[in-house]
């Protein structure tokens, strides 16, 4: 012990025996045994004898401050003397690896809290680090890798891939210009999906279930940023619950949503087109032209712009009744396989006919110096025709009055018929009178 200044010792006070001064370097040649080390290198690497017990806390400290403990519960802390992930440092235990910071700064790329750092030390592109999950035998099920696209650009893409039990099979990526790529890695668009399954699913993560005219999910259409976390909604597709929905009925409605010209950003969209629960679709426009529809066959008779089915069970099924062609002419279902119970009509439609009043008139809508339109009046005929008139809008609180005009030209027909018979009449009697 010759080469141990006694007066460097201090003596033990409380748990902690000082050896030296704060400027003083203590050097080991040798070997340092006591009852708790069994080894002290020369570089000062401290191998502790097997069942190393303090009776709480295991602590190291540089410079006087604590850096490191291990607690009574096994928990590693770096920086810290607690647990609570309130608190800045880290800690290590079984299973668990938490990292808490404490950084004001509202830029995502810089100045993090708590934060894990990759790194790979090899300039090599498209290499990368990953967390991989693993399972009870050691075998990796999922990972997910950061990818060095470029080490001397600095780009760089994260893939998310996971097992299907023979190979490891990326799912999705997102790549260093911000596309997301699902099923794919070469997509142009933002947003890429490929696949072969049902497509995208959207659903709200609730208990319960959806009530009368609730969102089920919305698609949403916005402008430029600008820089901005969100822009205004210029158009949407929404589908919407049409009832309460139980266990046995869920009717949706699908909604589509767009925005006028001339519309101010802060407004909201206008709903357009609505497909109900039971097929039917609803249409409204706010422009001179209701609804257009466009073909590129050449005009005829053979080529359809319109085909009106009845007695559908599906798309393209039904029996066809009402079409339209594309030289503009229509045709109506009058097949004698599809009819029973024909019968010739009555004779009188001449006589009837006549007394119906043909008139001009505006709708309440127009101005009085518009044009006036050529027409018969629904309550008028109904007194002649009970069967020609019907009630239009019949869900609203005021249903119009309507004429099924499609049946006036058969009534004509056999007005005509009629009429020549009286002709054919006259003009016999004329023959025979020697006129």
């Amino acid at each position: 012990m010759s080469n141990i200044l006694t007066n460097n010792i201090n003596p033990r006070s409380g748990n902690l025996i000082t050896i030296g001064g704060t400027n003083d370097r203590v050097s080991i040649a040798g070997t340092l045994s006591y009852e708790d080390v069994a080894n002290i290198d020369s570089v000062g690497i401290i191998t502790a004898r097997d069942g190393l017990d303090t009776p709480t806390n295991l602590v190291l400290r540089t410079g006087g401050t604590e850096q490191v403990r291990i607690d009574s519960g096994g928990n590693v802390l770096v920086g810290k003397t607690i647990t609570g992930i309130s608190t800045v440092g880290t800690r290590i235990s079984s299973g668990l690896l938490s990292n808490t910071g404490d950084s004001s700064s509202t830029n995502l790329a810089v100045n993090a809290g708590g934060s894990i750092q990759l790194a790979n030390n090899n300039s090599t592109d498209n290499n990368f680090s990953n967390i991989g999950g693993y399972n009870s035998n050691g075998l990796v099920v999922s990972q997910i890798d950061f990818i060095n696209k470029s080490h001397s650009s600095r780009t760089g893409d994260i893939a998310f891939l996971t097992h299907n039990g023979t190979s490891m099979l990326e799912r999705m990526r997102i790549d260093g210009s911000g596309r997301l790529q699902i099923a794919c890695t070469n997509g142009t668009e933002p947003v890429n999906i490929v696949g072969a399954g049902s497509g995208v699913q959207i659903a709200r993560f609730e208990s319960g279930t959806p009530s009368l005219n609730e969102f089920l999910g919305i698609i949403g259409f916005q402008g430029y940023l600008n820089g901005s976390n969100s822009g205004s909604s210029e158009a949407s597709i929404y589908a919407q619950a049409s009832e309460n929905h139980s266990g046995s009925t869920a009717g949706t409605n699908l909604v589509f949503n767009t925005k006028n010209s001339g519309t101010g950003p802060g407004s909201s969209p206008t709903a357009r087109m609505r497909i109900n629960a039971d097929g039917r679709v609803n249409i409204f426009a706010s422009s001179t032209v209701g609804q257009i529809v466009a073909t590129s066959r050449a005009a005829g008779s053979t080529e359809y712009i319109f085909l009106g089915r009845y007695a559908a069970t599906a798309i393209e099924t039904g029996v066809s009744c009402y079409a339209i062609y594309t030289n503009g002419t229509f045709q109506q279902l009058s097949d004698a396989n599809l009819k029973k119970n024909i019968q010739t009509t009555r004779n009188g439609y001449l006589d009837d006919l006549n007394r119906l009043r043909v008139v001009k008139y505006n709708w309440i809508s127009q101005n009085d110096s518009e044009p006036k339109e050529l027409g018969l009046i629904a309550q008028e005929v109904e007194q002649i025709f009970p069967g020609l008139v019907s009630e239009l809008d019949q869900e609203t609180e005021n249903p119009h009055k309507g004429i099924k005009t499609s049946v006036l030209p058969y009534m004509l027909l056999k007005a005509l018929q009629e009429a020549a018979v009286k002709i054919e009449t006259l003009e016999q009697r004329l023959t025979d009178a020697g006129l």
